[in-house]
């Protein structure tokens, strides 16, 4: 596993800065949506009231408490205050500056990341180059939406269980720390938007040691840390309507099920709209991710984990939404498939072996 070096550093975080000052000066800090409103009206109740009671921004229903799950609300907190707490800063320009801080910190986590799979430093940067300025990561670094930390999460967890996976199987105690920071940046994916369910799958792929790596009393002990963990999360997730006072309607997985199986007649014109046709196909709103299809057939067969997974994992995003969203499966009037933007900086990192 190559190690952090002041060089790795540096070019991070030269990329970073640039491609936020590319955000920047694109930015148009407006609305878009009403899913928008939502949540910037929910860091602004947290700030002000310390409640989820929601403005009367959206809808004139009374009182209202938030409909969006937590993690981006309870993140973009300390820039709301900065900017409430500083007179001649606007507060919505300030919260706008959230997403593609969030954008250009995924950059930076590619390069990372493709070093650490043994790609050159040329080839990692440009990998993040092209996810930042040439995929529908850049017009979804201007709205306010949930989608772009959802990417930078599951990224990260990615890249951290990579790292634990390394260091397990070269018996190394650094392993635990990885661990802990992966299953960390998952938890908080997981409180981003509940659709990382369907990415669980992924994660657990970058983390599963080689089997003859296995020592039984530390592999049972680091799963039954992660499980304590989920285990916990799942019973903020069970309660955090009732604890927060809030009506989201989220992570209901039964009645997400249920839905799931009466749509399953959309899921050809999901898997349409997705992947074929280019009124919001993935492939004619960011091109360069066809290369992550090359993937598979470039690598070598030891290195399945970094493009088969991810393919998959696309496929079944684009089933679950086409079944449970239904007519609705795209996403709205946003820039091309929008609820594939979280595995955007994935399909890149399936696409490294074409560039």
């Amino acid at each position: 596993m190559p190690p952090f070096t002041t060089r790795r550093w540096v070019l991070a975080l030269g990329l970073g800065a640039l491609l936020f000052s590319v955000y920047l000066a694109t930015m148009t800090g407006n609305f878009t949506s009403d899913d928008e409103r939502y949540i910037v009206d929910t860091t602004d109740s947290i700030v002000n009231r310390g409640d989820l009671l929601l403005n009367q921004t959206v809808y004139l229903r009374g009182l209202q408490t938030t409909a969006v799950e937590p993690a981006q609300t309870f993140l973009a907190v300390p820039l709301y205050w900065l900017a409430y707490q500083t007179p001649w800063v606007g507060n919505i320009h300030a919260i706008f500056l959230f997403v593609p801080l969030v954008t250009a910190l995924t950059g930076m986590v590619i390069v990372q990341f493709a070093l650490d799979l043994g790609w050159r430093e040329r080839t990692a940067v440009a990998a993040a180059l092209l996810f930042g300025l040439t995929t529908i990561a850049w017009p979804y670094a201007q709205p306010y939406f949930r989608e772009p930390l959802t990417g930078l999460m599951l990224l990260s967890a990615a890249f951290c269980l990579n790292r634990w996976r390394v260091f397990f199987e070269q018996h190394d105690r650094r392993a635990w720390g990885w661990l802990a920071l992966g299953t960390g940046c998952a938890v908080v994916a997981l409180f981003s938007k509940e659709a990382v369910l369907l990415a669980m799958p992924l994660l657990a792929v970058w983390a599963l040691p080689k089997l003859p790596a296995f020592r039984r009393r530390e592999f049972w002990l680091a799963l039954g840390g992660v499980a304590i963990v989920f285990a916990t999360a799942g019973v903020i997730i069970a309660t955090h309507e009732a604890f927060l006072n809030t009506g989201t309607g989220r992570y209901e997985v039964l009645d997400r099920a249920r839905g799931f199986i009466e749509g399953l007649r959309f899921v050809w014109l999901g898997l349409g709209g997705f992947f074929v046709t280019p009124g919001k196909s993935i492939w004619a709103f960011s091109p360069v991710t066809i290369l992550a299809l090359a993937g598979p057939f470039l690598l070598e067969g030891a290195r399945w984990r970094e493009t088969w997974p991810t393919l998959l994992t696309a496929v079944l995003f684009a089933v679950a939404y086409s079944a449970v969203r239904g007519v609705e499966w795209h996403g709205g009037l946003g820039w091309g498939p929008r609820y594939l933007v979280p595995l955007m900086p994935f399909l890149m990192v399936a696409a490294l072996p074409a560039l």
